[in-house]
Protein backbone atom coordinates (compact mmCIF):
# COMPACT_ATOMS: atom_id res chain seq x y z
CA UNK A 1 0.00 0.00 0.00
CA UNK A 2 1.15 3.35 -1.00
CA UNK A 3 1.36 6.08 1.59
CA UNK A 4 -0.40 8.72 -1.14
CA UNK A 5 -1.99 7.64 -4.44
CA UNK A 6 -3.79 10.11 -7.08
CA UNK A 7 -6.07 8.80 -9.83
CA UNK A 8 -6.74 10.57 -12.91
CA UNK A 9 -7.13 13.91 -10.87
CA UNK A 10 -8.76 16.75 -12.95
CA UNK A 11 -8.94 20.54 -11.42
CA UNK A 12 -10.25 23.16 -13.61
CA UNK A 13 -10.47 27.07 -12.99
CA UNK A 14 -12.77 28.60 -15.60
CA UNK A 15 -11.44 27.58 -18.58
CA UNK A 16 -8.08 26.75 -17.40
CA UNK A 17 -7.05 22.86 -17.01
CA UNK A 18 -5.17 23.01 -13.74
CA UNK A 19 -4.33 19.60 -13.74
CA UNK A 20 -5.28 17.46 -15.90
CA UNK A 21 -5.88 13.60 -15.60
CA UNK A 22 -2.96 13.25 -13.26
CA UNK A 23 -1.92 10.13 -11.91
CA UNK A 24 0.58 9.39 -9.10
CA UNK A 25 1.68 6.90 -6.37
CA UNK A 26 4.02 7.87 -3.13
CA UNK A 27 5.76 5.36 -1.46
CA UNK A 28 6.65 5.34 2.37
CA UNK A 29 9.14 7.32 3.67
CA UNK A 30 9.58 8.97 -0.14
CA UNK A 31 10.54 12.55 -0.42
CA UNK A 32 8.97 12.98 -3.99
CA UNK A 33 9.11 15.99 -5.84
CA UNK A 34 6.90 18.33 -8.23
CA UNK A 35 8.64 20.51 -10.12
CA UNK A 36 7.86 22.76 -13.29
CA UNK A 37 7.10 26.16 -14.30
CA UNK A 38 4.73 28.74 -12.84
CA UNK A 39 1.46 27.76 -13.43
CA UNK A 40 2.26 23.88 -14.53
CA UNK A 41 -0.21 22.71 -11.96
CA UNK A 42 1.72 21.46 -9.33
CA UNK A 43 0.38 23.93 -6.57
CA UNK A 44 -2.51 22.90 -7.27
CA UNK A 45 -2.05 19.17 -6.48
CA UNK A 46 -0.41 20.03 -3.33
CA UNK A 47 -3.76 21.80 -2.13
CA UNK A 48 -5.57 19.00 -3.19
CA UNK A 49 -3.75 16.59 -1.59
CA UNK A 50 -4.37 18.56 1.59
CA UNK A 51 -7.82 19.52 0.94
CA UNK A 52 -7.52 22.94 0.70
CA UNK A 53 -8.66 22.40 -3.19
CA UNK A 54 -11.68 19.55 -4.10
CA UNK A 55 -10.84 17.89 -7.40
CA UNK A 56 -13.03 18.40 -10.06
CA UNK A 57 -12.46 14.48 -11.15
CA UNK A 58 -10.86 11.89 -10.03
CA UNK A 59 -9.84 10.22 -6.45
CA UNK A 60 -7.02 11.17 -3.51
CA UNK A 61 -6.24 7.80 -1.18
CA UNK A 62 -3.86 8.29 1.96
CA UNK A 63 -2.90 5.00 3.46
CA UNK A 64 -5.53 3.21 1.23
CA UNK A 65 -8.43 5.89 2.18
CA UNK A 66 -10.23 7.48 -0.14
CA UNK A 67 -10.30 11.29 1.31
CA UNK A 68 -11.85 13.39 -1.51
CA UNK A 69 -14.25 14.64 1.24
CA UNK A 70 -12.45 14.62 4.23
CA UNK A 71 -11.94 18.15 5.67
CA UNK A 72 -7.80 19.08 5.94
CA UNK A 73 -7.92 19.01 9.67
CA UNK A 74 -8.77 15.17 9.84
CA UNK A 75 -6.39 14.25 7.01
CA UNK A 76 -3.40 13.95 9.32
CA UNK A 77 -1.11 15.93 7.19
CA UNK A 78 1.45 18.02 8.37
CA UNK A 79 2.13 21.49 6.12
CA UNK A 80 4.54 23.85 5.64
CA UNK A 81 4.13 27.28 3.28
CA UNK A 82 6.89 29.76 1.94
CA UNK A 83 6.13 32.31 4.95
CA UNK A 84 6.25 29.81 7.35
CA UNK A 85 2.96 31.02 9.11
CA UNK A 86 4.18 30.81 12.89
CA UNK A 87 1.84 32.51 15.35
CA UNK A 88 3.90 36.07 16.30
CA UNK A 89 2.34 35.90 19.47
CA UNK A 90 3.37 32.65 20.80
CA UNK A 91 7.46 31.29 21.92
CA UNK A 92 8.75 28.45 19.69
CA UNK A 93 7.63 25.99 22.42
CA UNK A 94 4.21 27.83 22.65
CA UNK A 95 4.30 26.90 18.82
CA UNK A 96 5.27 23.60 18.78
CA UNK A 97 3.03 22.67 21.68
CA UNK A 98 -0.36 24.08 19.83
CA UNK A 99 -0.86 21.06 17.39
CA UNK A 100 -0.15 18.71 20.38
CA UNK A 101 -2.81 20.70 22.49
CA UNK A 102 -5.46 20.84 19.77
CA UNK A 103 -4.77 16.72 20.32
CA UNK A 104 -5.09 16.38 23.69
CA UNK A 105 -2.01 15.17 24.59
CA UNK A 106 -0.66 15.10 27.69
CA UNK A 107 1.11 17.98 29.00
CA UNK A 108 4.66 15.61 30.11
CA UNK A 109 4.76 14.56 26.73
CA UNK A 110 4.34 17.51 24.69
CA UNK A 111 6.79 18.68 26.65
CA UNK A 112 9.27 15.68 25.81
CA UNK A 113 8.31 15.78 22.46
CA UNK A 114 9.53 20.08 21.98
CA UNK A 115 12.63 18.99 23.58
CA UNK A 116 12.74 15.95 21.46
CA UNK A 117 12.61 18.17 18.17
CA UNK A 118 14.80 20.92 19.07
CA UNK A 119 17.10 19.08 19.10
CA UNK A 120 16.75 17.36 16.22
CA UNK A 121 17.29 20.26 14.32
CA UNK A 122 20.08 21.49 16.79
CA UNK A 123 18.27 24.56 18.23
CA UNK A 124 17.41 23.52 22.23
CA UNK A 125 18.10 27.13 23.51
CA UNK A 126 15.40 28.61 21.25
CA UNK A 127 12.18 27.80 23.04
CA UNK A 128 11.55 30.61 24.30
CA UNK A 129 12.41 32.83 21.56
CA UNK A 130 9.38 34.32 19.64
CA UNK A 131 9.46 34.17 15.80
CA UNK A 132 10.65 37.79 15.54
CA UNK A 133 13.90 37.13 17.23
CA UNK A 134 14.78 34.34 15.20
CA UNK A 135 17.01 34.02 11.92
CA UNK A 136 15.04 32.83 8.73
CA UNK A 137 16.92 29.70 8.88
CA UNK A 138 15.62 29.18 12.50
CA UNK A 139 12.01 30.06 11.93
CA UNK A 140 12.06 27.98 9.17
CA UNK A 141 13.61 24.80 10.74
CA UNK A 142 10.79 25.73 13.64
CA UNK A 143 7.65 25.99 10.99
CA UNK A 144 9.28 22.29 9.60
CA UNK A 145 9.53 20.59 13.31
CA UNK A 146 6.07 22.17 13.99
CA UNK A 147 4.12 20.23 10.77
CA UNK A 148 6.30 17.18 11.82
CA UNK A 149 5.93 16.96 16.01
CA UNK A 150 2.08 15.70 15.46
CA UNK A 151 3.48 12.83 13.41
CA UNK A 152 1.33 13.11 10.14
CA UNK A 153 0.44 10.62 7.93
CA UNK A 154 1.90 13.00 4.89
CA UNK A 155 4.57 16.32 5.11
CA UNK A 156 3.71 18.45 2.50
CA UNK A 157 6.34 21.73 1.29
CA UNK A 158 5.26 24.40 -0.47
CA UNK A 159 8.32 26.24 -1.71
CA UNK A 160 9.60 26.19 1.88
CA UNK A 161 13.00 27.72 0.89
CA UNK A 162 12.37 30.37 -1.24
CA UNK A 163 12.05 33.64 1.16
CA UNK A 164 15.87 32.47 2.41
CA UNK A 165 19.27 33.88 0.67
CA UNK A 166 21.11 31.84 -1.76
CA UNK A 167 23.58 30.83 0.40
CA UNK A 168 21.14 29.91 3.78
CA UNK A 169 18.80 27.97 1.11
CA UNK A 170 21.50 25.82 -0.14
CA UNK A 171 22.44 25.25 3.85
CA UNK A 172 18.71 24.51 4.71
CA UNK A 173 18.58 21.86 1.32
CA UNK A 174 20.86 20.11 3.35
CA UNK A 175 19.09 20.29 7.02
CA UNK A 176 15.84 19.60 5.59
CA UNK A 177 16.47 16.38 4.04
CA UNK A 178 18.56 14.85 6.87
CA UNK A 179 15.42 15.57 9.28
CA UNK A 180 12.98 14.35 6.69
CA UNK A 181 15.39 10.86 6.29
CA UNK A 182 15.77 10.73 10.27
CA UNK A 183 12.18 11.24 11.00
CA UNK A 184 11.44 9.32 8.04
CA UNK A 185 8.32 11.34 7.19
CA UNK A 186 6.73 10.75 3.31
CA UNK A 187 6.96 13.95 2.13
CA UNK A 188 5.49 15.81 -0.76
CA UNK A 189 7.85 18.99 -1.63
CA UNK A 190 7.05 22.00 -4.32
CA UNK A 191 9.64 24.10 -6.20
CA UNK A 192 10.51 25.88 -9.18
CA UNK A 193 13.97 25.28 -7.98
CA UNK A 194 15.89 22.76 -10.21
CA UNK A 195 18.83 22.58 -7.42
CA UNK A 196 15.99 22.23 -4.65
CA UNK A 197 14.73 19.14 -7.00
CA UNK A 198 17.92 17.57 -8.29
CA UNK A 199 20.22 17.66 -4.67
CA UNK A 200 16.97 16.75 -2.12
CA UNK A 201 13.89 13.88 -4.06
CA UNK A 202 13.91 10.58 -4.10
CA UNK A 203 12.26 11.03 -6.98
CA UNK A 204 11.24 13.77 -9.32
CA UNK A 205 7.93 14.61 -10.88
CA UNK A 206 8.42 17.43 -13.99
CA UNK A 207 5.19 19.23 -14.85
CA UNK A 208 4.15 21.12 -17.14
CA UNK A 209 0.45 22.44 -18.23
CA UNK A 210 -1.36 20.14 -15.42
CA UNK A 211 0.72 17.05 -16.90
CA UNK A 212 3.38 14.65 -15.72
CA UNK A 213 6.06 15.02 -18.50
CA UNK A 214 8.67 12.59 -16.69
CA UNK A 215 9.21 10.38 -13.26
CA UNK A 216 12.15 9.26 -12.28
CA UNK A 217 15.24 9.80 -9.57
CA UNK A 218 17.11 13.02 -10.22
CA UNK A 219 19.92 11.25 -12.27
CA UNK A 220 17.72 9.35 -14.36
CA UNK A 221 15.75 12.91 -15.44
CA UNK A 222 18.90 14.41 -16.11
CA UNK A 223 20.46 11.68 -17.82
CA UNK A 224 18.06 10.24 -20.32
CA UNK A 225 15.10 12.67 -20.99
CA UNK A 226 12.29 11.31 -22.14
CA UNK A 227 10.85 14.47 -24.21
CA UNK A 228 12.08 17.68 -25.45
CA UNK A 229 10.50 19.59 -22.48
CA UNK A 230 12.22 18.05 -19.70
CA UNK A 231 15.77 18.19 -21.79
CA UNK A 232 15.55 21.56 -21.78
CA UNK A 233 13.77 22.49 -18.49
CA UNK A 234 16.11 20.62 -16.36
CA UNK A 235 19.57 22.00 -16.54
CA UNK A 236 20.72 23.02 -19.83
CA UNK A 237 20.76 21.33 -23.37
CA UNK A 238 22.01 21.56 -26.66
CA UNK A 239 19.61 20.59 -29.00
CA UNK A 240 19.57 19.39 -32.68
CA UNK A 241 16.48 18.35 -34.90
CA UNK A 242 17.53 16.33 -37.64
CA UNK A 243 16.64 12.68 -39.21
CA UNK A 244 18.36 9.40 -38.53
CA UNK A 245 20.32 8.80 -42.41
CA UNK A 246 21.98 4.98 -41.05
CA UNK A 247 21.89 2.83 -38.37
CA UNK A 248 24.00 -0.30 -37.03
CA UNK A 249 24.15 -3.01 -34.07
CA UNK A 250 26.41 -0.33 -32.14
CA UNK A 251 25.56 3.54 -33.80
CA UNK A 252 23.02 5.56 -35.19
CA UNK A 253 24.08 8.46 -37.47
CA UNK A 254 21.93 11.46 -37.51
CA UNK A 255 21.83 14.28 -40.42
CA UNK A 256 20.67 17.70 -38.56
CA UNK A 257 18.51 19.92 -39.66
CA UNK A 258 21.89 22.80 -39.90
CA UNK A 259 23.40 20.11 -41.72
CA UNK A 260 25.91 18.40 -38.97
CA UNK A 261 26.09 14.95 -38.99
CA UNK A 262 25.80 13.48 -35.36
CA UNK A 263 26.89 9.72 -34.44
CA UNK A 264 24.70 8.79 -30.95
CA UNK A 265 24.74 5.13 -29.34
CA UNK A 266 21.98 2.75 -31.31
CA UNK A 267 18.19 3.33 -30.32
CA UNK A 268 15.18 2.05 -30.87
CA UNK A 269 14.40 4.75 -33.14
CA UNK A 270 14.22 3.99 -36.98
CA UNK A 271 16.16 5.22 -39.63
CA UNK A 272 14.35 8.02 -41.29
CA UNK A 273 12.91 8.44 -37.94
CA UNK A 274 12.51 12.57 -37.08
CA UNK A 275 14.60 12.95 -33.73
CA UNK A 276 15.57 15.68 -31.67
CA UNK A 277 19.61 14.65 -30.25
CA UNK A 278 20.58 16.25 -26.64
CA UNK A 279 23.74 17.14 -25.65
CA UNK A 280 24.64 18.72 -22.21
CA UNK A 281 26.98 21.51 -22.18
CA UNK A 282 29.44 20.02 -19.80
CA UNK A 283 29.65 16.90 -22.39
CA UNK A 284 30.78 19.25 -25.12
CA UNK A 285 34.74 20.11 -25.29
CA UNK A 286 36.67 22.54 -27.48
CA UNK A 287 39.81 22.42 -29.34
CA UNK A 288 42.06 25.07 -31.35
CA UNK A 289 42.77 21.83 -33.64
CA UNK A 290 40.25 19.19 -35.75
CA UNK A 291 39.44 16.49 -33.23
CA UNK A 292 39.10 12.80 -34.03
CA UNK A 293 35.83 12.22 -33.25
CA UNK A 294 32.60 11.46 -34.92
CA UNK A 295 30.82 14.82 -33.34
CA UNK A 296 32.18 17.68 -34.74
CA UNK A 297 30.85 20.99 -35.25
CA UNK A 298 32.86 24.85 -35.92
CA UNK A 299 31.91 27.60 -35.22
CA UNK A 300 33.29 31.03 -33.63
CA UNK A 301 33.13 31.92 -29.53
CA UNK A 302 30.45 34.83 -29.52
CA UNK A 303 30.27 34.95 -25.92
CA UNK A 304 32.07 33.97 -22.60
CA UNK A 305 30.62 33.68 -19.12
CA UNK A 306 32.92 33.36 -15.98
CA UNK A 307 31.45 31.17 -13.53
CA UNK A 308 33.79 30.38 -10.77
CA UNK A 309 34.37 26.12 -11.00
CA UNK A 310 33.77 26.50 -15.06
CA UNK A 311 33.63 28.57 -18.12
CA UNK A 312 31.01 28.67 -20.07
CA UNK A 313 31.45 29.15 -24.03
CA UNK A 314 28.99 30.00 -26.53
CA UNK A 315 29.85 29.05 -29.71
CA UNK A 316 27.88 30.46 -33.38
CA UNK A 317 28.45 27.57 -35.83
CA UNK A 318 29.09 28.01 -39.30
CA UNK A 319 25.29 27.01 -39.94
CA UNK A 320 24.27 29.77 -37.64
CA UNK A 321 22.84 27.60 -35.09
CA UNK A 322 24.67 27.85 -31.34
CA UNK A 323 26.04 25.40 -29.27
CA UNK A 324 27.28 26.52 -25.91
CA UNK A 325 30.04 24.41 -23.89
CA UNK A 326 30.49 24.26 -19.88
CA UNK A 327 34.42 23.91 -19.53
CA UNK A 328 35.86 23.20 -15.71
CA UNK A 329 38.06 25.73 -14.80
CA UNK A 330 41.60 25.14 -13.36
CA UNK A 331 45.01 27.72 -13.94
CA UNK A 332 45.91 24.94 -16.51
CA UNK A 333 42.77 25.44 -18.72
CA UNK A 334 43.31 26.33 -22.13
CA UNK A 335 41.60 30.06 -22.67
CA UNK A 336 39.59 30.39 -25.75
CA UNK A 337 39.17 34.17 -27.78
CA UNK A 338 35.67 36.30 -28.51
CA UNK A 339 35.76 35.60 -32.11
CA UNK A 340 38.19 33.33 -32.72
CA UNK A 341 37.59 29.49 -34.71
CA UNK A 342 37.24 26.97 -32.30
CA UNK A 343 36.02 23.22 -32.54
CA UNK A 344 33.44 21.72 -30.12
CA UNK A 345 33.23 17.70 -30.23
CA UNK A 346 31.83 15.48 -27.84
CA UNK A 347 31.18 11.43 -27.40
CA UNK A 348 28.40 9.26 -29.52
CA UNK A 349 27.25 8.15 -25.76
CA UNK A 350 26.73 12.27 -24.95
CA UNK A 351 23.34 12.14 -27.33
CA UNK A 352 20.28 11.64 -26.44
CA UNK A 353 17.58 11.19 -28.84
CA UNK A 354 13.99 11.64 -28.60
Amino acid sequence: MFDLELKAIVKQYGKVLAVDELTLSVNSGELLTLLGPSGCGKTTVLRSIAGLEKPDKGEIFIKGKLVNDTPVYKRNIGLVFQNYALFPHLTVFENLAFGLKIRKIPTPEIKERVKKHLELIRLPEIQDRYPHQLSGGQQQRVALIRSVIIEPTLLLLDEPLSNLDLKLRVQMRVELTKIQKEVGITTIFVTHDQGEAMSMSDRVVVMDAGKIKQIGAPREIYDHPQNRFVAEFIGESNVFNGKIIEKNQFETKIKTNGDLTLVALNSEKKTQDNVCVTVRPEAVKLSKQAPPSKNVAQGNVEAIENLGPYIKYHLRLNDDSKITANISYSKNTLAYKMGELVYAYWEPGECTLI
